[in-house]
């Protein structure tokens, strides 16, 4: 055997064992994969905690209700104490059987205040408050304390207006217009306003809540309502209002109003 093949056979045998050793480290370096054991043990505690979960949800209790409620306008305030030192958010919980226009929030010493404003259907609804928070497996909450229920006075405005006479109600929260029939004037647009003791004069509303108008006539002839633009706003504007029939509407103010300072209401055409 020739020197030069021995020296070739010697490489080849260093490089093969060099590719070995290699090949083993490679191997070595590599996770281990999951045993089907391991991974069956796995899902059987992540399907127990959820179970835990489902079966035992944080524990939320309601420490008081008090319910104001308008039966001629059936309009009505709901406030509720929430036993926790945690924020609470009034967006997540509703109330059966009430059209909720406003909420809001804030806590106290005593635990997490939520109140509502709306309407509703039937007087069930408020004697039997229901707060529940959805897609909950139990959905309502425990109300420790019998709801407290107070009937409120509404004041009745009847207002000449087009051609007919339109009846406004007023609660320290809310505005009731609901007219039995049509009275607006063709193609006519109003302003509400109250006037209070001091004479003075605040904005309300305007009737219908909406331009109903095509849209080329709303762009040749825009609505322009000075007293939106000039008058204070009562109870701070309207925070949330749904439209009803012959241009009527229920609404809750902001902020809440003397209702004993209303001494008149006002409906004057300003577009026709």
């Amino acid at each position: 055997m020739s020197k030069k093949f021995t020296a070739i056979l010697f490489s080849i045998l260093i490089f093969s064992a060099g590719c070995g050793k290699n090949k083993e480290l490679a191997q070595d370096t590599k996770t281990a994969p999951i045993q089907e054991t391991e991974y069956v043990e796995y899902r059987e505690q992540t399907e127990e905690t959820q179970q835990d979960i489902d079966e035992n949800p944080k524990e939320e209790r309601v420490a008081s209700v008090s319910v104001k409620m308008n039966p001629d306008t059936k309009s009505v305030y709901i406030e509720a104490l929430f036993s926790t030192e945690e924020k609470v958010d009034e967006n997540e919980y509703f109330l059966e059987g009430i059209q909720v226009l406003r909420t809001e929030s804030q806590q106290t010493p005593e635990g997490g205040l939520v109140r509502w404003y709306g309407f509703y259907q039937e007087e069930d609804a408020c004697r039997n408050i229901k707060i529940g928070k959805p897609f909950e497996k139990n959905p309502f909450i425990e109300v420790e304390s019998k709801v407290s229920v107070e009937e409120i006075d509404a004041k009745k405005f009847e207002v000449q207006a087009g051609s007919g006479t339109v009846p406004v109600w007023m609660t320290p929260f809310s505005v009731f217009i609901n007219p039995s029939e049509d009275w607006r004037g063709e193609g006519e647009f109003y302003s509400v306003s109250a006037v209070d003791s001091r004479d003075t004069r605040k904005y309300l509303c305007s009737l219908p809540m909406m331009d109903d108008r095509k849209p080329s006539q709303q762009k040749e002839f825009p609505l322009e309502n000075s007293q939106a633009d000039e008058l204070e706003l009562l109870g701070g504007g309207i925070s949330s209002a749904v439209e009803l029939e012959h241009c009527g509407m229920q609404s809750v103010f902001y902020e809440e109003i003397d209702l004993n300072s209303i001494q008149k209401v006002e409906i004057s055409c300003f577009h026709k």
